[in-house]
Order: structure tokens, then sequence, then C-alpha cells
């Protein structure tokens, strides 16, 4: 994409959950703006568990997730609250646990 000016995207998590009879129930995350950086980051504070996480720049920030703060981390948790992927597996645990751990 080099040269390129248009590098607005979108990062979407998503989650499989397994059960034990091997049903898979599978969990969207919410798209969440941004754009692609023009260089791959070489910093990691410990969230770059993906390679997205070193080029996806969220929406008002200036840098890839791989160099966000703990407390910018935490901020963007917080406006995505329930949204993500593993949000809403958890979300389903809460209401579904007896169906699953009872049989």
């Amino acid at each position: 994409m080099n040269g390129e000016s248009e590098r607005s995207c979108y990062f979407m998590s998503i989650a499989v959950l397994v059960t034990a009879s091997g049903e898979q129930i599978v969990f969207f995350g919410d798209p969440e703006e941004g754009y692609l950086s023009d260089s791959v980051s070489t910093v990691s504070n410990g969230f770059g568990w993906s390679p997205v996480s070193k080029i996806f720049v969220p929406k008002n920030y200036k840098n890839p997730l791989s160099e966000l703060s703990t407390d910018e981390i935490r901020q963007l948790d917080k406006q995505e609250k329930g949204t993500s992927a593993l949000s809403k597996v958890s979300i389903w645990l809460e209401n579904n646990h007896s169906t699953i751990f009872n049989k």
C-alpha cells in the first residue's frame, strides 16, 4: 500500500467456543474503525498478540495497537465495552452455563 492515501479500515475480533459435544459457536466483535499505519511497528507493549496490532491504528489514536499504553488500551476497552468477541462469549456463557455444564 505504499503511496496509498486512503488507508481506512476496521478491526473485528472473532472467537469460537467449542462445546464438549463438539458444537461450534462463533462470536463476532463489533468493528473498530481505524486505519493502516504507513509502517509496521517494532514496538510491543505486551498487547502485540497479533501482527495486525503492529499496523492497525484505532480511530482517534496516532499509534498502532502494539504501541498503546495500558491506560490507552483500557480506555479503548471502556469505549467498546461488551462489543468484543470475548465479551460476547462471556455474556453467552453467563446466560447459558447451566445448559452447557449440567449435561
